[in-house]
């Protein structure tokens, strides 16, 4: 016959009982197991969503951009640091362009929640600026 675990969970210096640091573990672990079910379900929905045809059509595109961006960074003169110089740049511009399309625009502004569709603008531009600071200092 199994007898049951007993663990005495000690307190923390900060005067946390083993019941307070049960329920928070608790807590925790419902939260991890929400965030996981939903974040598979989101996957899911994301992956019913997509098909190959689209994937190609948006690595087309950003072939596209990358071959422009390399001519705007001086094909003529070096078309091999060209097209590096534009790579470096190239996922600041992706998180933009996916940010925006598909999560700020959609679940903000056409929903005429101009001030949280602002704040999050306002953070993807900064992480963006940050990104591109930091692709110039290589």
């Amino acid at each position: 016959m199994d007898r049951p675990l007993n663990i005495n969970l000690p307190s923390t210096k900060i005067g946390c009982s083993s019941s307070n640091f049960l329920m928070w573990s608790i807590f925790i672990n419902f939260n991890r197991d929400f965030l996981y079910t939903e974040l598979m379900a989101t996957l899911r929905r994301f992956q019913d969503s997509i098909s190959l045809k689209t994937i190609g059509l948006h690595l087309i595109f950003w072939a596209l951009i990358v071959t422009y961006f390399a001519w705007g960074f001086g094909f003529n003169v070096n078309p091999k640091m060209s097209f590096i110089n534009s790579l470096y740049f190239l996922p600041g511009h992706i998180i933009m362009v996916y940010s925006l399309l598909y999560f700020l625009v959609p679940r903000f502004l056409l929903k005429n929640k101009f001030l949280h569709f602002f704040v999050g603008l306002s953070v993807v531009l900064l992480f963006c600026i940050v990104y591109t600071i930091l692709a110039q200092l290589q």
